[in-house]
């Protein structure tokens, strides 16, 4: 009797919008310049652009603050998949599988396609990430995802301490 390996690809759903969460996406966190970000507050300098005062945190603290700036603004989503097996029978397991696959490569597809990075962690024996830059980069992607295995002992636990971790391992996808 010969072994058999079949891969089943899930379903591609391709989303048009999602519902309230446009708005949010591309909002900025600064309307004086969207190309910088807002990190923190400092101490007011003379010389600095008094147009950068944070007038709440001044009237808070009683001497004028800054808003402190860095760095250029990239728009990116992060998802946070759960890949733990929750049930022994596949008629029960499979179902809630397939649908977080589903989702998970929806959401991810519909912000590349809008020139959004992605990433994508999860636990697959060890914490892993999927960085996504691009809809070219969507393949793989969903290649891996159709590879991607769900077990008991890839706990929430797991999952979110390799999160809360940098030592994630990445598979860059470009």
């Amino acid at each position: 009797r010969e072994t058999l390996k079949a891969i089943v690809y899930p379903r591609l759903e391709i989303l048009d919008s999602l519902s309230g969460v446009d708005s949010l996406v591309y909002s900025n966190e600064s309307n004086r310049n969207p190309e910088e970000l807002d990190v923190l507050v400092r101490e007011y300098v003379p010389g600095d652009d008094i147009r950068n005062i944070n007038w709440k945190v001044s009237a808070h603290l009683g001497k004028p603050y800054v808003r402190g700036r860095i760095g250029t603004q990239t728009q990116s989503i992060g998802i946070i998949m759960d890949s733990c097996r929750y049930y022994p029978d596949p008629e029960e397991f499979l179902p809630l599988e397939n649908k977080i696959l589903e989702v998970s490569i929806a959401i991810t597809h519909y912000y590349l396609s809008k020139g959004i990075s992605a990433s994508i962690q999860t636990f697959e024996g060890a914490p892993k990430k999927y960085i996504l830059q691009g809809v070219s980069s969507f393949e793989d992607f969903y290649s891996a995802m159709a590879e991607f295995s769900f077990r008991p002992d890839n706990s929430l636990a797991n999952l979110f301490e390799g999160v809360r971790h940098s030592d994630v391992t990445s598979s860059n996808l470009v």
